[in-house]
């Protein structure tokens, strides 16, 4: 939580939580007088209580206490006159206590309230408090148990929920906010603190990410708090305990890099361990000090610490006998140690102890132990072990022995490639496949690797000596090779005399194209105006037949410098004919792939005319968009442009997003209604395949603008066409939104027919696809009145994805609550179990489980 919500001009905005930050208290008391709610929290989950807390205004706190301490009285006294609870029964305040503060609230608490509360289930009762008492009541447990009340009480606990909670263990069910005493912590208070605990708020009580008072006195490092926590009130709460990302008070610490204080915290956990569990120091500090949290599987407690408390916590892991056989995921307690050069005499005699140790599966590259220690330069200490225990060897025999090879060659470790070769030369020509595909045949080190390295392999493997040879004068090859790059710094210097020195290979490529043709297909104007005034070639054709001219893709570069027509006006003068047609029929302006060349040529007597529809098409593939948009309105009245129209759209498509969509192609068929009326119609003449299948990419890219136009139009396609992964149009639309579609969704329901129930390939059909992201949704214009639309379509209310989850799943783990009213009305299963054996209100967030534990 960011703490300056607790600053005063944070709740200058509300009246009684500005007067208690500013320790009014007859401005307080007036509050009260009014009728104005105490218990009543900000968007932030803070109560005037917290306001009063946080600014440690102590006679404000005084009031409020009061006030919360008199109606807990009230609460406890129906609980044993009404609820014929014993008095040392305390569990009510385990219970979620919401508020009626409006007449109208406390008036219809009264039809969703039970009339036989002692027949609820202790562990499923929620309690409203009233503040205008009915018949002297002013205390009911909501009817939780009668089924057919289930969407009211839903209602009613959603309606109240803005009003707060009476406890002092919680404020909000709506929000991740601190406790009033995690908010006494962290300003590092003593008095409020030990005033709220006689009080009677629970030092067991989480909020702000799962914290307990101790764990936001860590955080925040109230060194006196935190001495008092765990001496004076160690037992009155657990102090191992964990938040959300399962730090406990140690790890919170020591990250703070503070060696003191975390010294104080580990031994007074070990202490509560040993005392409390039964647990020896050693096994108290293993579990002191492991890290697991699932979200951040790849680090270790070792990682999240800085540099000077790494080297204390090596002290503890030597002082407490650390667990090397430790493994929790990626986490390895000995590799760490080991990566770090951190406790590494402990290590070592821990391996010559139990040498199982050498055995554990990093999860890198399929290495092992033994092999991180060759990685990290252990190569005596593991001489030693090879001597003493020669069996150990085959430890290193198994698939990561190829990366601790590979690495050797890649750091140029030629000491540790020796020691590799000595030991290990039996094992590689054993795997002889795996060693000549992993190494010997790899062109991709660094060309020193190639020198002492492989004259190393070459040496222990004379059977692979003629293979070694080879891959090194291929890479010797690829690094002599003179690209276009190479050939231009050796061109800079003397140019003409260069051209007429380099041999045939280097001037003309594979494909028959000599350097102008390479240069101007490359836009490297400088090279092109270099070379049109040498003595190369000008007039080769390349194996296809073209002239430099029909490379020349872009005079943008030109542009920049004010030379816009230097490269194709040269060419020009120098006698290339602007409309020189090529051997499969096109003509530089069909070739042309950027709008400034279409431009340039056209200006320069290109003739339209005779551009042939099926070449073109077959220029499409290279061409960029802005060229086709200059060409297509200047070529669409030709009886040609019809039969070859179909496939400008799908071409346009593509692989784009619809941001890039727009830019290149949407405003221009937006600007052009009679072209784009063109272009869909042939392509639905052409193949009602392709059409499907360009509308099934348009609703799935969130290319809402196609979609509509292709629905205006009002073609007879397969609206139930699907791609790979089992997405309809409709399964499209719902599972990706960046603007409105939902009336598109309600045309292909309503006047299309579609199949609600169809499903993709993680078994989500419409339903469960819109209730997923249904709060999103819900910013682009969905409302409840869709899930209706769905329903009322015969969408199967009880269907569950690939993990279980059903649509109530997903609405209670959305907390989109007014779905789970509707649902529930509706008929959907509130005992159905996913893969992981939840219920539905289980999905919910945990702070809210109390609530609606009553639905299981």
């Amino acid at each position: 939580m960011n703490i300056s919500i607790f600053h005063k001009n944070g709740f200058k905005s509300d009246r009684f939580h500005w007067a208690a930050a500013n320790d009014w208290v007859g401005e307080v008391q007036k509050c009260l007088q009014e009728n104005m709610n105490p218990y009543r929290p900000n968007k932030n989950g803070l109560t005037p209580l917290h306001a009063a807390i946080g600014n440690q205004a102590f006679r404000v706190t005084n009031v409020l206490l009061e006030q919360y301490s008199n109606e807990l009285a009230l609460v406890k006294e129906h609980m044993r006159n009404r609820f014929l609870w014993k008095m040392e029964c305390n569990y009510w305040n385990k219970r979620p206590i919401l508020i009626a503060w409006t007449e109208e609230e406390c008036q219809h608490v009264q039809s969703v309230a039970s009339t036989c509360p002692a027949a609820i289930p202790l562990n499923v009762q929620i309690f409203v408090f009233l503040r205008i008492p009915s018949e002297g009541v002013r205390l009911v447990a909501l009817d939780v148990c009668t089924k057919e009340k289930w969407p009211a009480v839903l209602r009613f606990i959603r309606q109240i929920l803005p009003n707060g909670v009476l406890s002092l263990d919680k404020s909000d069910f709506r929000t991740d906010c601190m406790s009033y005493l995690q908010a006494a912590c962290y300003v590092g208070n003593k008095h409020l603190l030990e005033t709220l605990l006689s009080s009677g708020a629970q030092l067991s009580a989480t909020g702000d990410r799962g914290k307990t008072p101790l764990l936001t006195a860590c955080n925040a490092l109230r060194k006196d708090i935190i001495k008092l926590l765990l001496t004076k009130y160690i037992q009155r709460y657990d102090p191992t305990a964990c938040d959300d990302e399962q730090r406990n008070a140690f790890h919170i610490v020591a990250r703070k890099n503070h060696p003191e204080m975390t010294d104080f915290v580990l031994k007074a956990l070990i202490r509560y361990r040993v005392l409390n569990f039964g647990e020896t120091e050693s096994e108290a500090f293993n579990r002191t000090f492991r890290y697991e949290y699932i979200e951040y599987e790849y680090l270790s407690m070792w990682s999240l610490l800085p540099a000077n408390m790494k080297k204390k916590c090596s002290e503890y892991a030597v002082q407490y006998r650390m667990d090397l056989t430790y493994t929790w995921r990626y986490t390895l307690h000995v590799l760490d140690l080991i990566a770090n050069k951190l406790a590494l005499n402990y290590c070592f005699e821990e391996i010559r102890t139990n040498l199982d140790i050498l055995r554990i599966e990093t999860h890198r590259d399929s290495t092992n132990i033994l092999h991180a220690l060759l990685q990290y330069g252990h190569i005596e200490f593991v001489e030693e072990l090879y001597q003493q225990n020669p069996s150990i060897k085959t430890v290193f025999n198994t698939q990561g022995a190829v990366q601790v090879l590979t690495g050797a060659l890649r750091s140029h470790n030629v000491k540790l490639l020796g020691f590799i070769l000595q030991h290990h030369k039996d094992y590689f020509q054993s795997e002889a496949k795996q060693l000549e595909e992993g190494v010997i045949t790899y062109t991709w080190f660094d060309i020193a690797v190639y020198r002492e390295p492989f004259s190393m392999l070459s040496e222990a493997f004379p059977e692979m000596r003629e293979k070694i040879s080879k891959t090194v004068e291929l890479v010797e090859k690829t690094h002599n090779t003179i690209t276009l790059d190479k050939l231009y710094t050796l061109l800079e210097k003397d140019f003409e005399q260069a051209i007429l020195t380099q041999s045939e290979e280097v001037v003309v490529n594979e494909a028959g194209r000599n350097v102008l043709h390479q240069a101007t297909d490359y836009d490297n104007q400088y090279l092109v105006e270099k070379l049109l005034e040498s003595s190369v070639d000008l007039y080769r054709k390349d194996n296809e037949g073209n002239l430099p001219i029909c490379h020349v893709s872009s005079v943008e570069t030109g542009c920049k410098s004010g030379h816009e027509a230097k490269i194709l006006s040269k060419l020009l003068a120098l006698g290339f004919d602007v409309n020189q047609p090529t051997k499969d029929g096109n003509v530089p302006l069909s070739l042309a792939s950027c709008c400034t060349v279409v431009a340039f040529l056209l200006q320069h007597g290109a003739s339209l005319e005779l551009i042939d529809g099926s070449a073109l098409q077959g220029t499409l593939r290279y061409k960029r968009y802005c060229a086709v948009w200059t060409l297509i309105p200047k070529i669409a009245h030709f009886e040609w442009f019809e039969e070859m129209a179909h496939a400008y759209l799908p071409w346009m498509l593509g692989n784009q997003n619809r941001d890039f969509f727009t830019c290149s192609c949407g405003d221009q068929l937006e600007k052009y209604p009679d072209i784009r009326r063109k272009l869909y119609d042939s392509l639905y003449r052409h193949s009602k395949e392709q059409a499907a299948d360009f509308f099934l990419k348009v609703c799935h890219r969130s290319m809402t603008w196609c979609a509509r136009w292709f629905l205006d139009y009002g073609y007879d396609i397969d609206f139930e066409r699907c791609n790979e992964y089992g997405y309809t149009p409709l399964l499209g639309l719902l599972s990706y939104m960046e603007e409105p579609n939902h009336d598109i969704v309600e045309r292909l329901i309503v006047e299309k027919g579609v199949n609600v129930n169809a499903t993709n390939d993680r078994k989500q059909n419409a339903l469960l696809l819109i209730a997923s992201p249904f709060r999103s949704a819900q910013w682009y214009g969905y409302t409840l009145r869709t899930i209706e639309l769905l329903l009322d379509h015969g969408a199967e209310l009880n269907a569950q994805d690939e993990n279980g989850n059903s649509a109530l799943h997903c609405a209670f783990e959305e907390n989109q609550m007014e779905l789970v009213e509707l649902l529930i009305e509706r008929g959907a299963d509130v005992k159905l179990r996913n893969a992981e054996n939840e219920l539905p209100y289980q999905k919910c967030d945990k702070r809210n489980v109390m609530l609606y534990k009553f639905l299981g």
